[in-house]
């Protein structure tokens, strides 16, 4: 997997730092030098479990509850649950190990959902109408989840279609958090109509903190 160049690393005069982040265990991350050897689970899980989806809008739900409701749906629901075109991946995926069974393909899925917001436990979740704006945050979120990806061996074919189920639970979220999906600002030339909700049974109770960060860690160790 090809890791992006850090768009912030130009922002920074040469010889100089740059502004650099404390997380929950007193690691220091530098924006502009950010890599894998900055990465740490229990700052990703620590993180994404204190950080709400919406905003708040839809109430207190992580989005570390979120990335690990998504893999277990991944990991309980597979015939037909799958966007339509994604057998054609799953037969490439298939070709680079013909012993990869389709359990084992579940689980491959299952994980890059659960990692498919990490970038967001050093840049928070920033709403996307927000981000339309600022295209620099896209591009450094971008950067930063290749870096975590390529740690954990994600294969970024994936990410494609964790967007697709990213996109189908906002709608999901948006009917029972505010009571309709026109709570959704559409992307460009996107008609919200089109969009089906996945058929997966959200718990609408919040998680608490603690709970989604062990909850994480404990998804993040069955899919290793």
């Amino acid at each position: 997997m090809s890791v992006n160049t850090n768009p912030l690393a130009k922002l920074v005069p040469e010889g100089e730092t740059g502004p650099f982040l404390t997380t929950r265990h007193n690691e220091r991350i530098y924006y502009a030098s950010f890599t894998a050897d900055n990465v740490r689970l229990p700052d990703i899980a620590a993180h994404l479990s204190c950080i709400n989806r919406w905003i708040g809008a839809i109430g207190p739900f992580s989005v570390a509850q979120h990335c690990v409701q998504l893999a277990d749906h991944a990991l309980t629901t597979f015939t037909g649950a799958f966007p339509s075109q994604l057998s054609a991946v799953l037969d490439s995926l298939r070709e680079r190990d013909a012993r990869e069974s389709e359990q084992h393909t579940r689980r491959r899925f299952a994980f890059a959902l659960l990692m498919h917001d990490v970038d967001e436990y050093i840049t928070n979740d920033f709403p996307g109408p927000l981000k339309q704006f600022f295209p620099l945050l896209s591009e450094y979120g971008d950067y930063v989840r290749s870096v975590v990806w390529q740690k954990y061996s994600i294969d970024p074919h994936w990410y494609s279609y964790c967007k697709e189920w990213d996109r189908r639970i906002l709608i999901n979220e948006a009917e029972w958090g505010l009571g309709t999906r026109d709570a959704i600002s559409p992307k460009p030339s996107e008609k919200l109509s089109h969009i089906k909700g996945l058929t997966i049974k959200i718990d609408r109770h919040a998680w608490t903190p603690q709970d989604a960060e062990q909850r994480f860690i404990n998804m993040f160790a069955r899919l290793q």
